[in-house]
């Protein structure tokens, strides 16, 4: 049966090579597979299942959170394992609400040695889990939460920030060498501010600096509220040009680290309705679910009278998006000839 397992993880990697669209069959049919002989998987071939669900974005899969369940003892048995398998391992953990498992597992497997020797791509990996792992982590102390176990603040995080502070000053200190990965260095610019904000702590690095423009979008938005007009300028164009998938992927991540603002959120679903292009049942059972999150918190923000940043009141986004889902448009597949014009809401115009 080990030889089963091994075969099917092959699979897995052929499938990712040929980027395979996470909405094929093919896709469920493996992990299904997979999940059908969970008890032959080993500690070794762990991570490397988790990566490839991971990496393919298919971690809200009723079938791949299973796995990650059964799963959830082996990963926290791990240790030794390079930065890229544990930002993954961290993030499956966080999708299956094992936050505190999921911080455990970050201060087990990273320390100031590690990230000494980290590469620009492990940093940039590692700190999208981080943050995801504060932001979840700041939202159970905001919803009073139980169980939390330990500060926001930790030893881990502070290497990891000052480990990417470093890497950044010195890129800016060599930018004009062809050495230098503009947009990777943009990433670990907008992830470490983001941290940073969250933690409270001294930015170190303005909202202007000179890498920002070249940060992933989702990370530019989340640091939004501490750029300039310029910048959130070029947000909101960039907004409006993206494509459906590119969306999806936004709103996926938002999801998972319940965000404690709304930064864009209006921009981003009137995007995805609006996008011409087909999309998948799973695209479009993905785009509900969001919504219907993003439409829960805010119904909970307008009884309880918390107004959170974003552009809008609570109350005029939640009816807003709430327009959106009455319209159905996210029910069915887009195509070029049908396009839903519901009208941004701005304070002129709301």
């Amino acid at each position: 049966m080990g030889a089963v397992v091994e075969a099917l993880i092959t699979s897995l990697n052929e499938l990712s090579k040929r980027k395979v669209k996470r909405s094929a069959h093919i896709w469920i049919s493996r992990l299904n597979e997979i999940y059908n002989r969970r008890c032959n998987v080993n500690e070794r071939q762990v991570p490397i299942i988790i990566r490839h669900i991971v990496d393919n974005h298919l971690e809200g899969q009723p079938k791949a959170k299973e796995l990650f369940q059964y799963l959830q003892p082996t990963v926290l048995q791990l240790d030794s394992l390079d930065l890229v398998d544990t930002a993954a391992l961290c993030y499956a953990l966080c999708t299956i609400n094992a936050d505190n498992d999921a911080r455990a597992l970050l201060y087990k497997n990273v320390d100031e040695a590690r990230m000494a020797n980290a590469d620009l791509f492990s940093q940039s990996i590692l700190l999208r889990s981080v943050s995801i792992c504060i932001s979840r982590h700041k939202a159970e102390y905001a919803d009073g939460g139980n169980g939390i176990r330990g500060s926001l603040n930790s030893s881990v995080y502070d290497c990891i920030i000052r480990k990417a502070t470093d890497t950044i000053r010195n890129a800016q200190s060599n930018m004009n060498f062809v050495s230098v990965d503009y947009k990777v260095i943009g990433n670990l610019l907008v992830e470490t501010i983001f941290i940073l904000d969250l933690l409270k702590k001294d930015l170190g690095f303005s909202g202007s600096h000179c890498f920002v423009d070249y940060g992933s979008l989702d990370g530019r938005i989340l640091v939004s509220h501490l750029l300039s007009a310029e910048h959130r300028n070029t947000i909101e164009k960039q907004i409006s040009t993206s494509s459906y998938s590119d969306i999806l992927s936004i709103l996926r991540r938002f999801y998972y680290m319940q965000l404690p603002h709304h930064h864009y959120v209006q921009n981003l679903f009137a995007r995805l309705a609006n996008t011409s292009g087909a999309a998948t049942h799973m695209c479009r059972a993905d785009a509900r679910i969001y919504l219907d999150e993003k439409i829960r918190i805010l119904e909970r923000n307008v009884e309880q009278q918390i107004e959170v940043p974003c552009q809008l009141l609570a109350k005029e986004l939640l009816s807003y998006l709430i327009g959106i889902k009455n319209t159905g448009i996210l029910e069915s597949g887009h195509i070029s000839t049908h396009r839903w014009n519901y009208p941004m809401m701005t304070p002129q115009n709301g």
